[in-house]
């Protein structure tokens, strides 16, 4: 009993510590060198427990809702820019993970901006179907919007995700990564020293992922199928079946990328029209889910 009271006397001054720290800067941050020693250090220990049964507990001090905003309106910052205990909206942040994944509440690892500034992040409330180490495989490039920047409950700092679909995976290949400068040197490129596969060959291969219901692969191998086309027909195609699986993942506001991404080529787009209003209707957002559901409507109508 007097165990539990101290715990819980240590986690109210955590509390109260990330209150103090609100809107502020961390006063102290670890070098790489240290945080992935430390990091490496809990890992083993973790690791070293085998099957033993472990409560871990997670602290939060405020909640909030998913981004609804497209990354194309939010701006970029660096992780030295963001300030504790706050979701920092209109924003995002690019980074790539340093380390394998570690999974106690959510899910955790090491990561390092384009600035060379590292930190930990951790991911909740993500699908329970994949494996927590496919999720956050070491060297995966990630933009997360609006990010919440928080204390821990071990009075360090950490980037927490309570929505997954906040989360954008990218390709060393996309524009956004290659126009970036990353001190610690550019990412490599799933795509190097691997076979370069036809434009119909990325849509097959991906779509027997999505009947095999490994969404999260067939999202990769649709965005490395993006990466070798430049025809629109060809372009709207992988968009279309990237949404599917996207909306398969919850990953709604992605989905809506892709969407609006493809109605600005083709305004008419009847799948993209539908996957965007099931995407806003998740959402939550039932006018505009009903206004792509009547366009939807009246363009199939047109037909019969």
């Amino acid at each position: 009993m007097q165990d539990y009271e101290e715990l819980w006397k240590k986690r109210m001054q955590n509390v109260e510590m990330a209150q103090r720290m609100s809107g502020k800067k961390p006063t102290i941050r670890p070098t790489k060198e240290t945080l992935i020693s430390c990091y490496q250090r809990e890992l083993a220990l973790v690791k070293s427990t085998g099957n033993q049964v472990t409560a871990c507990n997670s602290i939060i001090t405020l909640t909030y809702a998913p981004c609804t905003e497209p990354l194309s309106s939010l701006r970029r910052v660096p992780l030295t820019e963001l300030v504790l205990e706050t979701v920092h909206r209109g924003k995002y942040v690019v980074f790539k993970t340093l380390m394998e994944s570690d999974k106690a509440v959510g899910i955790r690892t090491v990561i390092e901006d384009p600035e060379g500034n590292v930190d930990l992040f951790s991911l909740y409330n993500y699908a329970l179907d994949k494996h927590y180490l496919d999720i956050l495989p070491v060297g995966i490039i990630i933009a997360l919007k609006e990010p919440y920047y928080k204390v821990t409950a071990g009075g360090g700092t950490m980037l927490r995700c309570d929505h997954p679909q906040n989360v954008i995976y990218l390709d060393a290949d996309d524009a956004l990564v290659r126009q970036l400068t990353w001190k610690s040197g550019v990412p490599n490129s799933t795509l190097e020293n691997k076979k370069l596969l036809s434009f119909d060959e990325y849509r097959l291969k991906g779509n027997e992922l999505f009947r095999q219901e490994k969404y999260y692969d067939a999202v990769a191998i649709y965005t490395k199928g993006l990466a070798s086309t430049s025809s629109e027909s060809n372009i709207i195609t992988l968009r279309l079946n990237r949404a599917a699986a996207l909306l398969k993942l919850e990953h709604y506001e992605a989905t809506l990328d892709d969407c609006r991404k493809i109605l600005e080529l083709n305004v008419e787009n009847e799948k993209a029209l539908y996957r965007a209003a099931k995407a806003f209707y998740a959402l939550e957002e039932y006018e505009q889910a009903l206004i792509k559901m009547q366009v939807y409507t009246k363009g199939t109508s047109m037909k019969t």
